[in-house]
């Protein structure tokens, strides 16, 4: 993945403690259920915006990614939830960045 700059309100997850990266990654595996799309997928959180409990994320078996609106339920969710968005690859997230990525 190429090394990328993200602009307000989004943030690197470089930024943050290590403990912020595995926190969202542990709660992303206590959301996802067998049949949601992500399910299974190898992903590492790449963003994070603030204010909000959205996250960028790098399937590391393809160029895509998939902004995801996490839950923070105590278990797994059902149906949609948590609720994501595929994007071709990063590039098409940060032409797009003054977008509101919101979910």
């Amino acid at each position: 993945m190429i090394k990328t700059t993200f602009t307000d309100p989004w943030t690197d997850i470089n930024n943050y403690p290590d403990s912020m990266r595995q926190y969202i990654h542990k709660q992303l595996a206590i959301e996802l259920h067998p049949d949601h799309e992500l399910y299974g997928k190898p992903l590492k959180v790449i963003a994070r915006r603030e204010g909000r409990d959205d996250v960028l994320m790098a399937d590391l078996s393809s160029d895509e990614v998939y902004l995801v609106h996490l839950t923070y339920a105590t278990s797994q969710q059902t149906g949609a939830f948590p609720i994501s968005k595929r994007l071709n690859d990063v590039q098409t997230f940060l032409n797009q960045a003054n977008d509101d990525w919101s979910l």
